[in-house]
This record gives C-alpha cells, sequence and structure tokens, in this order.
C-alpha cells in the first residue's frame, strides 16, 4: 500500500461556497485514492472537479495528516448545528465562490405544442366573453 495526499472541494460551509481540505488515503494508485476521496463525507461527491490533486507521500507525512484531521473541529462536527458553533474561524480561512452552472431544461417538443395550443384557446375563449 502507498500513502496519498488528496486536496478535495468541501462544501455545507455557505450557500454557493466551497472550501479545500486535505484527506490522507492508504490505496494502491492515484486514481484509486481519488475515488475513495470523492465519497468521503462532506466532500463534493456530483461535482466534476471535487478533486483538486492528489500526491504520493511518505509514511510520516501520512500519519501527521491524520492526526491533523482527527483535530481539526471541521472534520468532527456530526451536524451543521455543531459546525456553526465549533468552526467559528473557518469564515478567515479561504472559501472559494462556486462556479455558477445553469443547465437547460430540456422541454419536450410535444409538451410544448400542446401548452402553445391551451394558451390559443384559452385566448380564443376569453376574446369572446363581454363583461358588463
Amino acid at each position: 500500500m502507498r500513502y496519498w495526499k488528496v486536496e478535495a472541494r468541501c462544501g455545507h460551509i455557505r450557500k454557493n461556497k466551497y472550501i479545500v481540505k486535505t484527506f490522507y488515503i492508504k490505496a494502491e494508485c492515484g486514481e484509486e485514492a481519488a475515488e475513495i476521496t470523492r465519497w468521503k463525507p462532506r466532500v463534493k461527491h456530483h461535482h466534476k472537479k471535487a478533486i483538486i490533486s492528489v500526491k504520493e507521500i511518505d509514511r510520516d507525512a501520512y500519519l501527521a495528516g491524520i492526526k491533523s484531521n482527527r483535530d481539526d473541529p471541521y472534520f468532527q462536527a456530526t451536524s451543521k448545528q455543531e459546525q456553526k458553533a465549533n468552526c467559528i474561524g473557518i469564515e478567515y480561512e479561504s472559501l472559494y465562490e462556486e462556479e455558477e452552472i445553469r443547465y437547460k431544461k430540456k422541454t419536450n417538443i410535444r409538451q410544448h405544442l400542446i401548452k402553445c395550443q391551451l394558451d390559443r384557446e384559452w385566448r380564443k375563449e376569453r376574446s369572446y366573453v363581454q363583461y358588463e
């Protein structure tokens, strides 16, 4: 087994913000270490760029990193309320803004035509109605 230092985007900070945290993983290769890290708690799992970097390290650096993560209040919190109470200094660390991703909603052409037809019929009915 080899030791890896993986930097990943972590969430649960604020809306549209993330923080970069380092995970220390034991794996055979860098791809395996990245995959293990991607599905760790607090990592933005479904982001395309969730993993920032993967570097191989020695055993002493791995053990020191595990110890530092164990003492980090960000990883100690088990709920959002606990995180707010314990992680007061997290605002001063480097928070990054999410890139705005907009997904176009694909509309079914048939549904669109039906909606337009219903709209035309409704307008046609309304044009003959006279109010007193």
